[in-house]
């Protein structure tokens, strides 16, 4: 859904396709195009850029904060940015209030970055192997 918040320019027609009932041209950006997510990703980085402790990985937001009241701070803000932006959320994903989170296969909390121990289980297939390789090739910086 986040893609449909951006507007696309009138000149871009090669987002005009043709049906049996007529012409069709997005106004919006539309999901499938491959530059999309890189345009989805620029936007909201532009957005949150102003606020400390924000961290943006393509649809995700991750608000950090020293204490509680900076957290709090910090998300207020994001949020009065969204809503100023017509930037929808989608409140049922919403993770608050927590003091440790998984993301992108890592653990973050006031401890450090930990990698998810979901994520390095035994593989027993070949194709689990070639994932755990690459995902060992990932983490090796974690690893001392």
């Amino acid at each position: 859904m986040g893609f449909h918040h951006i507007r696309l320019n009138l000149l871009c027609v090669l987002t005009t396709f043709i049906t049996p009932i007529g012409r069709y041209k997005f106004n919006r950006l539309p999901f499938g195009i491959s530059s999309g997510p890189e345009v989805f990703l620029t936007k909201l980085c532009q957005l949150l850029d102003p606020v400390e402790g924000v961290h943006v990985h393509i649809d995700d937001i991750l608000i950090t904060g020293i204490d509680k009241e900076s957290h709090d701070n910090r998300l207020k803000k994001v949020q009065d940015i969204l809503k100023r932006n017509r930037v929808q959320v989608n409140e049922d994903r919403c993770i608050r209030g927590v003091t440790e989170v998984k993301i992108l296969g890592y653990v973050i909390s006031a401890d450090g970055i930990k990698v998810d121990p979901g994520r390095i289980r035994a593989p027993t297939k070949v194709g689990e192997l070639r994932s755990y390789l690459g995902m060992v090739n990932q983490i090796a910086k974690f690893c001392s």
